[in-house]
């Protein structure tokens, strides 16, 4: 198991510093950089010792999924994969729950059939660096569509391609009330990538008080064959400190070896 923690370049030395294997910052956040803060953010993660292995927050709010041309996300699509050749990474996290949202008074077959399309252009974007999509299932009131483990594996199934995979949050999955036993439905290989957060609404980072619940979690996803990554996807009330970020570290560490 590799673990990461989803923050900006301004964060990339602590999570190197605190243990943190690497990092996920944001695709819509970084690809407001220009070229040269793109450099830069490449330089300090070298520095640091720490690679990018990924990006979270696919879309910022400038395309509408349900309104723009494929072609229009296409170009979105490519921007992404633009900051991703500067910076390294070879997935993207498709969550998004505002953009992805169904609108008011369309039909829920018709827009899961118009995300199936979209999927498909993110997908086949990425593929042209060698990179996956992960969609990530988001707790019912961040979005209105592709809430759950179960309805996310089903959609990935549905799309057929092989760089779109389901993603689970642990944290969205606790939210949500969903069965633990759900990790059973999926089959090798199938699980792309897990976030994870203390299993509790304020989201915040785990320590050692959490060590117990998320190896519950832990368990179910290695039952399921799952030995990749995990990013720490979580709220910091208090601030990011090396004190709080090394606790986050060996809290996930514990449940997961």
């Amino acid at each position: 198991m590799k673990y990461g923690i989803c923050v900006g370049a301004g964060h990339f030395e602590v999570a190197a510093r605190c243990g943190f294997g690497y990092v996920e910052p944001s695709a819509a956040a970084m690809r407001a950089f220009t070229p040269e803060a793109l450099r830069d953010a490449r330089a300090k993660a070298d520095a640091a010792g720490i690679t990018i292995d990924g990006y979270n927050g696919y879309f910022d709010g400038s395309v509408s999924l349900y309104n723009d041309s494929l072609e229009r996300i296409a170009e979105y699509a490519r921007g992404n994969v633009a900051v991703a050749q500067v910076l390294g990474g070879n997935y993207f996290v498709f969550g998004s729950g505002g953009p992805r949202s169904v609108p008011q008074g369309m039909e829920r077959e018709r827009a899961t059939e118009r995300l199936l399309q979209v999927a498909d252009v993110l997908g086949a974007e990425a593929a042209t660096i060698g990179a996956d999509i992960y969609v990530e299932p988001l707790r019912y009131a961040e979005s209105n569509i592709l809430n759950t483990l179960k309805e996310t594996m089903q959609f990935c199934r549905t799309l057929g391609r092989a760089n779109v995979r389901p993603l689970v949050d642990v944290f969205h999955f606790y939210m949500n009330g969903e069965d633990i036993n759900d990790f059973a439905l999926l089959q090798p290989g199938e699980l792309g990538h897990v976030h994870i957060a203390r299993p509790n609404p304020d989201r915040a980072a785990p320590d050692s008080a959490d060590v117990d619940a998320l190896r519950t979690y832990a368990a179910a996803i290695k039952r399921a064959g799952y030995c990749g990554r995990v990013s720490l996807e979580c709220s910091w009330a208090k601030g990011l400190t090396d004190d709080s970020a090394k606790a986050a570290v060996a809290a996930i560490a514990a449940a997961f070896d």
